[in-house]
């Protein structure tokens, strides 16, 4: 639809107009752009990165993946003790 294809080609150049002007210099230029939205995205992002390099996130076993990575360790060695043997 060649509507919606320069709808959103607008859209897109308004975006980057908005983030990307070259008269935002001052530090009340850049804060006026924030709203809540955006505050709380990026919180949650931060916290998602901290929480994941802290060890503190939610992690999940799968116990499929963890018995085909022991028959991979198990046929890993064989492997290698087979080719010292050789």
């Amino acid at each position: 639809d060649v509507a919606k294809a320069i709808n959103e080609y607008k859209r897109r150049k308004d975006l980057v107009y908005k983030y990307k002007k070259l008269t935002d210099q001052t530090f009340s230029d850049k804060i006026s752009k924030l709203n809540l939205h955006s505050i709380r995205k990026k919180s949650s992002r931060i916290k998602g990165r901290l929480s994941t390099n802290f060890g503190i996130g939610l992690q999940m076993r799968d116990e499929q993946f963890e018995k085909e990575e022991a028959k991979f360790r198990h046929l890993e060695r064989a492997v290698k003790v087979f080719l010292r043997s050789v």
